[in-house]
């Protein structure tokens, strides 16, 4: 009995693989976004379960309704706000879809080398080296960009919001 279930197991197993070549159907758009369950921070890709490569309508329906506003002016022009306030995440978009980059300001959330909202400000050159570029955040305290690899701080004596975005994008969101 056991020999059959097994077999009948087996059998099974590789249809959906089939049937999916066969239709030519993308088994990821079965699916959905691919997400991750954890608070990691990863330069460059994503904020948790959030992706830059997702669309803003993967985060609607990852999140709900999101507040929709323009960026304040430390920001290149163009850029619109899609907020989750009670999450704590924005997502930046230029024409309403494409994700420019993400921002968090949940101390949850850490990049692999423990560093996140909350951190001493003193502990970025350990953890990453010299910045690529340090500008005025409009509120008092510096925007610490690292570009190269996809991640940017909001500091005072602590950081206080994490920004990830493509590699290489940072005058395509900031004003230097």
């Amino acid at each position: 009995m056991r020999r059959i279930g097994l077999i009948l197991l087996l059998l099974l197993l590789p249809a959906p693989k089939v049937a999916a070549q066969a239709g030519n159907i993308d088994i990821r758009d079965l699916l959905g976004p691919v997400v991750s369950n954890d608070n990691l921070i990863v330069p460059g890709e994503r904020i948790g379960s959030w992706q830059l490569q997702w669309k803003i309508s993967d985060l609607v329906r990852w999140n709900g309704p999101a507040s929709t506003l323009p960026a304040p002016d430390t920001y290149i022009s163009g850029l619109t706000l899609h907020a989750w306030w009670n999450l704590t995440l924005i997502a930046f978009t230029r024409d309403g879809q494409k994700i420019e980059a993400l921002f968090i300001r949940d101390p949850a959330y850490k990049t692999g080398k423990r560093i996140g909202v909350g951190t001493s400000a003193e502990a970025l050159p350990a953890a990453y080296g010299k910045p690529t570029f340090s500008i005025p955040d409009g509120r008092g305290g510096q925007r610490v960009i690292f570009d190269d690899i996809g991640i940017a701080f909001g500091v005072r004596q602590e950081i206080y919001e994490i920004f990830v975005m493509p590699k290489g994008s940072a005058r395509s969101i900031w004003k230097f």
